[in-house]
């Protein structure tokens, strides 16, 4: 019963400055009035012509006193940087298996299911605590079973060869500190032919 628990158990524009008010003018001197000079129309300067001499350049045009100024150009990332790439996940954390388990050679058939290594966190297992199994078979092995007490649970297959399962035992009843189990585990070919071992496992 308790090798089946464990196996079933098994995200506003700033405004620019204004400009300084204009000096008052001073009175110009009175002057002998003279007939306004005909006015005649502007020529056209020819490309790359210089300006005659004597004459001054136009002044530049003043920015309008209270006119917004040009809204900000798209922002960087403090720094000047773009940000880096996310942290990689932690790892998975690996069963620490204590107890070893491997059965006698022996003969068998060509193409026949063979059980190679069995591993538990403890054969020593706690009510309320972790149980961790790990079964490594031949690589024709397509399924492994734990069976206890009518009870049976499968075992997830990682890799070719490579059977595992985890979980937590239940709250137990405190008579049942003491007692020995057998833990057994079955393993199958695809044709259906299979194998199994057992192993004796104490609870406190």
């Amino acid at each position: 019963m308790l090798a089946s628990v464990a196996a079933l158990a098994l995200t506003t524009l700033v405004p620019a400055g204004a400009a300084g008010a204009p000096a008052s003018p001073s009175p110009a001197p009175a002057a002998s009035p003279l007939p306004a000079p005909s006015t005649l129309p502007a020529a056209s300067p020819s490309p790359g012509a210089s300006p005659p001499a004597g004459s001054s350049p136009l002044p530049a045009p003043s920015a309008v006193p209270g006119s917004p100024a040009p809204p900000p150009g798209p922002s960087e990332a403090p720094g000047g940087t773009t940000p880096g790439p996310a942290p990689a996940p932690s790892p998975t954390v690996t069963p620490n298996y204590t107890f070893r388990f491997i059965p006698k050679p022996a003969a068998v058939a060509p193409g026949a299911a063979q059980i190679l290594e069995v591993d538990l966190n403890s054969n020593v297992l706690r009510a309320q605590g972790d149980i961790d199994m790990r079964v490594l078979t031949t690589v024709n092995v397509v399924k492994v079973v734990s069976r206890s007490g009518g009870r049976s649970g499968e075992l997830a297959k990682v890799a070719d060869g490579e059977f595992v399962a985890a979980g937590k035992l239940p709250k137990l009843p405190f008579f049942v500190g003491g007692v020995s189990f057998n833990l057994e585990f079955v393993a199958s070919t695809a044709d259906g032919r299979s194998t199994s071992v057992t192993i004796p496992v104490k609870l406190r």
